[in-house]
């Protein structure tokens, strides 16, 4: 196997969703050779086979067909690397990735992130066993066409939880209820009123007296449910879930009568939470700042979405949670900016990034449009940083905004599961805790936590939010974890360029020219 040779782009991008795919085609227009790397062999990310409606820059049409017209006549002008995995970005723009056939390496002008958002787990007995999955997951399942469950329970008062709930219902589930999380997020008022007008749609298509043809995306959307399949539930939070192993059943606690419900259920989604993808960044050296409206820690960039490391920018999901019309909006003004900084600038396209930045303001929540500016940087701004020593060095002081962490309504006891890779349960975190733990990389060398497959990125959240719990601490106290390169795990043989007549492996992230 033969490490393949460097290749020289002006602007590489991660990331081949709905962001990714519109930051690609600004680039190209404006004249820049672009690569584009995507770990799928298919483009789109999660929207590339939801049905759903949406409307953006005046268009009403499916998010699928929208992803297909993105993805069309896409690589006679950009580089496309599908089924690659980044497992490195440095400050020098150097991008590595490893295929199928080897490991390569891309050098570009700038880069731009747009590595979408990771649904979060959520901590209640039960949550490990078998039949409990996240929402993203029940949708590629339908995708492959297998129904996760005929009775599933949709865990999350958010628009996240009500799309999944539409796909379960499309799909030919028997009834689906949504039940909520007891999640911060869930508190944000600009959420609470879309969840809102969402269970009015849905209540108005159960009582069959919505037009079929509605011009409003949202409305469409709900308007093909079929009847009386989809129930929303703002009253219960989720309690427990039991099972001999599969999950059969649910408790909830009912809020307006204080009493523990039982519910059947084959399959358990959770769609509550979802979070900016940080490893590549993080990796890059960008600082980042907590913002719950945007889905947690989010990386600071500047108003052309730059990154504090020079010349890495950040679009769609990865720039913070929104809406799918503001990933679209956000990939081509992020593209437009990397291009500026190029000196790529076409004067007739000037007038058109100012219109698209009106219509970002246009498609985003107020909750997401006050935690954007809080996130922007100049060049008098000093970032906000957080270290990941050891617990002797502390927490950070001072105030903050951010929650601190807690549950009253869910139950969390010593056994429930928070690193399913190494085995870690919340008594653990304590014991630690009680020997001095402050942060996530205190858990890790104390237990092997966040060491496994997933090297996080299922459990980093949960220890967090764990840690804020127990330490009583708001939650942007806790940093985030180390990430080292490979971010992804990697086998050794992609590792090896070549093997010398003398025996020695030669390694291609070695610097080693002679063996001694």
């Amino acid at each position: 196997m033969t490490k393949r040779e460097n290749q020289n782009v002006d602007i590489a991008i991660i990331g081949g969703g709905i962001s990714g795919l519109a930051a690609a085609k600004e680039a190209a227009a404006r004249g820049a050779r672009v690569a584009v790397f995507e770990g799928d062999n298919q483009f789109g990310g999660r929207f590339r086979h939801q049905s759903r409606w949406v409307n953006i820059l005046g268009k009403l049409e499916r998010i699928s067909d929208f992803v297909s017209e993105l993805a069309n006549n896409l690589e006679p002008t950009v580089a496309v690397f599908r089924e690659t995995t980044v497992i490195g970005v440095d400050d020098d723009k150097r991008v590595t990735y490893v295929t199928k056939s080897g490991i390569g390496v891309v050098e570009a002008g700038a880069i731009l992130v747009a590595t979408g958002g990771r649904q979060q787990e959520l901590l209640f007995p039960g949550w490990w066993r078998p039949g409990v999955i996240l929402g993203d997951a029940a949708g590629q399942l339908i995708v492959d066409g297998v129904l996760p469950g005929m009775r599933p329970v949709v865990i999350g008062l958010t628009q996240d939880s009500l799309w999944v709930a539409r796909e379960l219902a499309m799909a030919g589930a028997e009834k689906v209820m949504i039940v909520g999380a007891e999640h911060p997020f869930e508190s944000l008022p600009a959420v609470t009123n879309a969840v809102s007008r969402l269970h009015a749609l849905i209540s108005a298509r159960n009582a069959d007296d919505q037009s079929p043809m509605a011009t409003d995306g949202d409305l469409r959307s709900i308007s093909e449910i079929p009847p009386n399949v989809i129930e929303v539930h703002p009253e219960w939070t989720i309690h427990s879930a039991a099972g001999n192993p599969q999950v059969s059943s649910i408790e909830v606690l009912d809020e307006s009568s204080g009493q523990i419900v039982s519910l059947d259920c084959d399959v358990l989604v959770l769609s509550h939470f979802r979070s900016p993808v940080p490893e590549i960044l993080q990796l890059a050296g960008a600082q980042f700042l907590y913002s719950l409206p945007l889905g947690g820690w989010v990386p600071l960039q500047s108003p052309s979405f730059e990154t504090t490391v020079p010349g890495i920018f950040v679009a769609g999901s990865t720039a913070g949670m929104d809406s799918v019309a503001a990933d679209y909006l956000t990939g081509r003004l992020a593209a437009a900016s990397a291009c500026r900084s190029l000196q790529m600038v076409l004067q007739d396209n000037e007038r058109q990034t100012s219109e698209l930045w009106q219509e970002l303001q246009k498609v985003s929540m107020q909750d997401q449009l006050r935690a954007r500016e809080q996130i922007l940087f100049t060049a008098s701004t000093t970032p906000q940083t957080s270290g990941n020593g050891w617990s002797r060095e502390g927490l950070p002081e001072g105030n903050s905004s951010a929650p601190v962490f807690g549950h009253t309504k869910r139950t969390v006891d010593a056994w429930s599961v928070v690193c399913r890779c190494e085995d870690i349960n919340v008594q653990d975190i304590e014991m630690c805790i009680e020997q001095g733990a402050r942060t996530p990389d205190d858990i890790k060398r104390m237990t092997r936590c966040g060491m496994g497959t997933c090297q996080w990125r299922d459990c980093r959240t949960l220890v967090s939010e764990e840690l804020s719990r127990q330490l009583k601490v708001a939650i942007d106290h806790v940093p985030l974890p180390n990430v080292r390169f490979p971010v992804y795990p990697v086998s050794l043989q992609h590792l090896l360029s070549h093997v010398e007549q003398d025996g020695v492996v030669r390694s291609v992230l070695s610097e080693v020219d002679d063996h001694e």
